[in-house]
């Protein structure tokens, strides 16, 4: 028997085949974890934005870029710049992934078309013409940082 000068070339072949799939697998994956980045720092800024708004809106007590910076970094994001005009909220935010600032914009406010409602501001205290039906706090309620316990009523 001979022996065959081919022998082994389907091994070597394979090799090559796996060792390119590596490569490129490899070069591809930051491309892959910054896509998602991206998509986490949209979301991060959509909820600051909506943040922001109801904020602005009357929704929510405090000042709206203050509010939208609070959401957005329990979202992983680092507010860049927030606008506000009137009840419109534009929050432009980043988020650092491998090195690289990946960024993440997003505009909260009623629609363009329709004016904006103050909140709270009907008779009957409706907040998106929904009444709140809740029972009225008792007043030390809010000094002591709650509402009433209903099993403690020693005032």
């Amino acid at each position: 028997m001979t022996p065959d000068r081919e022998s082994g070339a389907a091994t070597v072949l394979a090799v090559g085949i796996v060792a390119g799939l590596l490569v490129l697998l490899a070069a591809l994956m930051p491309v892959v974890v910054l896509l998602a980045a991206h998509g986490r720092a949209s979301a991060a800024a959509d909820a600051a934005a909506l943040a922001g708004a109801d904020t602005a809106l009357g929704a929510t007590a405090g000042i709206p870029c203050e509010t939208a910076a609070r959401v957005a970094r329990a979202n992983g994001a680092t507010v860049v710049r927030c606008r506000q005009d009137g009840v419109d909220v534009r929050v432009d935010v980043t988020m650092t992934v491998l090195g690289v600032a990946v960024p993440g914009a997003a505009r909260a406010g009623p629609p363009e078309d329709r004016p904006a409602v103050a909140l709270r501001s009907a008779s009957d205290g409706s907040v998106y013409g929904v009444r709140d039906r809740r029972p009225p706090q008792h007043p030390r309620a809010a000094d002591e940082g709650g509402p009433p316990c209903p099993a403690r009523r020693s005032w």
